[in-house]
């Protein structure tokens, strides 16, 4: 332990780490991601304020983290072996995608669940602490056959002459007319005699939104982002959508399967609206033996449709109400 010249107590990495339960690389990893304050050393060692240890420990107790390491373990003992975005998926009813990760990589440390010591097919794979790699190598690799299936299923569309870069993106269209809105353009970074330029992007095609729409009877226009994925929407897209946005003076409206509560508030402090589907949209066909195996053994959900789905246009519907 360390003091600071105010006299605040420092902590170091690996006791920091101790004192919240995750792993060394959880730290650096939320270095990364600008999830906790500290300051360097001239060595360049970092150093951790008390009082952010004790703000991590509040947040962590807020929600509710305690049972977290025994919920992992008993469900990874359940499917005997699981990749890190299946358990991510899988308990994202009740924890954060990242707080699996973190929890995930101090059991191993811990010893108190096993893991490849490499990637195994370009996946971090999971199995409980007295089981061998080769005892469930076969169950993994067909659930490796599995995730391929929906990673490489075409994502373009082709309807009436339009490019779809991804299917998804038809059924926002089709949503949006189907509720009443004008589709103003889509691919679109100028509206209105405004055109959006992206400060340090290299030359190429322009930073733009998938769809601009406007809404007749509340006189607004929105910017639409459409984020057709299994993790979380990254800053990065956000900040950009509010640019364009903010640039070509539109309400910013962000759909996505799910959403961090950080995207939220970003949005909501933005005037913006996120609509959230809950799905891994895909286009038909796709087996259904697979899709059973997708959806109901690792918990992927997928959403296979060949029309819109009536709960999209019920959203738009909703927005119109909140714009």
């Amino acid at each position: 332990m360390y003091e600071t010249p105010s006299g605040e107590k420092e902590y170091s990495t690996t006791k920091i780490a101790e004192l919240v339960g995750v792993a060394n690389r959880t730290i650096y990893r939320w270095i990364n991601d600008e999830r906790i304050t500290f300051r360097r050393t001239e060595t360049g060692r970092y150093r951790f304020p008390e009082s952010e240890l004790n703000r991590i420990l509040k947040e962590r107790k807020k929600r509710n983290l305690g049972k977290i390491k025994e919920v992992i373990i008993k469900t990874v003992g359940n499917k005997k072996v699981a990749y890190l975005r299946e358990l991510q998926i899988t308990l994202e009813d009740y924890y954060f995608h990242e707080d699996v990760t973190d929890v995930c990589d101090y059991l191993v440390v811990s010893g108190l669940l096993n893991t490849t010591d490499q990637l195994k097919w370009g996946n971090r794979w999971y199995f409980p602490k007295e089981v061998s790699w080769g005892a469930v190598e076969s169950l993994a690799a067909h659930k490796k056959q599995l995730m391929n299936l929906y990673i490489s299923h075409p994502r373009r569309y082709s309807r009436r002459g339009i490019i779809y870069d991804d299917y998804s993106e038809m059924f926002v269209e089709d949503a949006l007319l189907k509720s009443g809105y004008i589709v103003v353009s889509k691919n679109a970074h100028y509206y209105n005699g405004k055109e959006y330029h992206q400060s340090g992007k290299r030359p190429g095609r322009k930073s733009d939104l998938d769809y601009i729409a406007y809404e007749r009877s509340k006189n607004c226009a929105i910017g639409i982002q459409i984020k057709n994925r299994l993790e979380y929407p990254k800053m990065d897209d956000l900040h950009l959508l509010l640019d364009i946005c903010r640039t070509l003076d539109l309400t910013p409206v962000l759909v996505t399967r799910l959403s961090h509560p950080r995207i939220h508030s970003v949005m909501k402090s933005n005037k913006g609206h996120i609509i959230q589907v809950k799905r891994y949209l895909l286009q038909p066909p796709f087996g259904n033996k697979a899709f059973k195996e997708i959806t109901n053994n690792l918990r992927i959900p997928l959403g296979v449709y060949k029309w819109v789905p009536e709960f999209m246009i019920r959203r738009f519907n909703e927005l119109r109400e909140k714009l």
